[in-house]
């Protein structure tokens, strides 16, 4: 079986100027290739060849190159001749705080066969993490892991993996805190050994610090003639405990039939370097599509586990209750229905035990698809079933994702709907686990976004660190190209979210901006209030509330289009009151 190669992404000047292989990958491929005695002499050769391209920074011979050593590769029992492979490296946008303006994170073709292509996570210092298969050399693929420290305007490279020979079919990834201030990305993927569309192959796991040290590969699961992995899903529970838990579920398949078996339930203490016996007790005629989330919210703590299973003549969700040692004895809900429901997305808020999943409900005409979700506040013992987008068009690909907001909380689900053209639409709920349903859906695409492959919603905390935004992550039509789009905060509170108990005057997001950035203020009472802005000499340019406002949060935008770039000063004045804040116009 290949092992996958994890090569760091090379990140990419403006220019486009390509680093020069460190002496280490040089060394590796050079032992590589002397522990291939049956490797053609042309091999030596393009490897030799590929390293001056890079010195030389000749990013079109590199890439020809690459080509030329893939198709070239000779086969080594139990494992393959890893390639190093050039990126995108970084890419640069315009982000606005609202939705509608769309950064394309990567451009090129996708692969489209796994139900996870796209994967969105954040670590707990405001960086944002955007996972994606994209196509590579025909039917093969690459893993390509990007990062955004400034909202997601602007996007680096930071890892890149590969299944030399084979398509990773699916993956999924988690970020957690690590030693050092560091954070270790975490994935798990299925390197497609099963040539057929819904194939699948060996589960592995692969892992790097996101400063691209600590390189690390290790299978999962084996594939072998009868056995082989599809979709995998992961979490962690490091972002609360700091440690080194990780937990894997997969669907395992009879690979003559491609016909789902069960679950395959994993678990590694110790940073990945090794994964438990797998726990294959959720099992029947057919398991698929699982994912798998920790709650730390309980004593001990639990593992919860959302997946489809087919019941003929329809497919149903169905949840796992256990605990976090993946050792049986799970706890099953069937919420049956006379629906066909499938493909669900999971999230949990570990400190009130309430659940959401949302799936896809095939209901015939006239909607044809239908978004839902269910919803429980004890882990899915009970449940309610209810809609989050119910209209005359298919509307279908669910995602949900948990954050805490002050201390609050969030709920907030992506769909897409082809509701007179096709369309990527975000909701939210606050501080509550119901209404999905009457919230207004805020368009996210800008693009058309693909058929195949389900959009992602996620979030990030604000520079502040206390408050979590909502972002999604969507693929263009054809699938090409995959785009980023977030809302500010204090754009996306719902009415009726609670008043506050004290005046408050927030950092203004983005900061630096240019020219346009959004401030947040919160009064107990309704009052006169006044905000101003002034220039760092005392001269006031803007006056932005003056007047009686209703007690809870506003939001008012900034736009310095007029103003010279520089420092400036935001004062917020009402009922004795008075707090100032510095923000910085950058042209």
């Amino acid at each position: 079986m290949p092992t996958p190669r994890v090569v760091p992404m090379i990140a990419l000047s403006l220019a486009l100027c390509i680093t020069p292989l460190t002496a280490q990958l040089e060394q590796e491929i050079a032992h590589d290739l002397a522990l291939t005695a049956a490797a053609p002499s042309d091999v030596a050769t393009l490897a030799r060849e590929l390293s001056d391209a890079r010195r030389s920074h000749d990013l079109s011979r590199v890439r020809e190159i690459e080509r030329l050593l893939f198709r070239s590769m000779p086969g080594i029992p139990g494992d393959a001749l890893p390639v190093p492979v050039a990126t995108d490296g970084m890419m640069n946008s315009s982000c606005a705080p609202t939705w509608g303006n769309d950064v394309k994170v990567y451009a090129g073709d996708m692969y489209s066969y796994g139900k996870r292509q796209v994967v969105l996570d954040a670590d707990t210092l405001g960086g944002i993490y955007l996972g994606l298969n994209a196509r590579y050399q025909d039917s093969l693929s690459i893993l390509r892991i990007y990062k955004s420290t400034n909202g997601g305007r602007a996007w680096t490279g930071v890892l890149s993996v590969v299944t030399p020979g084979r398509a990773i079919q699916a993956f999924d990834m988690c970020i957690t805190d690590t030693t050092g201030g560091k954070f270790i990305i975490g994935v798990a993927l299925v390197s497609k050994s099963d040539k057929t569309a819904n194939g699948g192959g060996t589960l592995y796991w692969v892992s790097m610090l996101n400063d691209g040290t600590h390189f690390r590969s290790t299978i999962i699961g084996p594939a072998s003639s009868s056995i082989g992995f599809r979709n995998p899903s992961i979490c962690t529970d490091g972002a609360y405990y700091g440690n080194a838990y990780f937990f894997v579920a997969a669907e395992y398949i009879a690979p003559a039939s491609d016909s789902s078996r069960g679950l395959w339930l994993s678990r590694s203490i110790d940073w990945g370097k090794a994964w438990s016996v797998p726990d294959t007790s959720i099992r029947g005629y057919m398991e698929s599509t699982p994912v798998i989330a920790v709650n730390w919210g309980t004593s001990p703590d639990s593992m919860c586990i959302a997946f489809t299973r087919f019941a003929a003549p329809n497919r149903e969700i169905r949840v796992a209750r256990g605990g976090k040692t993946l050792a049986g004895g799970w706890s099953l809900t069937y919420p049956t229905s006379s629906k066909d429901e499938y493909d669900p997305a999971l999230a949990i808020d570990p400190v009130r035990k309430n659940g959401i999943i949302t799936y896809t409900r095939s209901s015939g005409a006239p909607t044809y698809l239908d978004a839902m979700y269910l919803r429980s506040t004890d882990l899915f013992k009970t449940f309610v079933r209810d809609s989050i987008a119910t209209t005359a068009a298919n509307e279908e690909y669910t995602s949900v994702a948990f954050a805490p907001w002050n201390t609050g909380y969030y709920f907030r689900t992506a769909y897409r709907s082809s509701a007179g053209s096709d369309t990527i639409y975000y909701k939210g709920i606050y501080n509550k686990i119901t209404g999905f349903h009457g919230e207004t859906a805020q368009r996210v695409s800008q693009y058309r976004p693909s058929s195949l492959i389900m959009p992602v919603v996620g979030f990030d905390r604000d520079p502040g660190g206390t408050l979590y935004r909502g972002n999604v992550a969507y693929v263009g039509w054809g699938p090409l190209d995959v785009y980023f789009d977030a809302v500010d905060l204090a754009l996306d509170v719902p009415d009726g979210a609670g008043n506050p108990g004290v005046f408050a005057l927030d950092q203004n997001y983005p900061n630096p901006f240019n020219p346009t950035t959004v401030i947040r203020f919160s009064v107990p009472h309704a009052g006169p209030v006044t905000l101003e802005v002034f220039t760092s000499l005392g001269q006031r340019v803007a006056v932005l509330t003056n007047g009686v406002v209703d007690a809870g949060t506003h939001a008012v935008r900034l736009d310095a289009s007029a103003l010279s770039s520089g420092v400036y000063f935001y004062r917020l004045t009402g009922d004795g009151f008075v707090s100032t804040r510095k923000c910085m116009l950058l042209r």
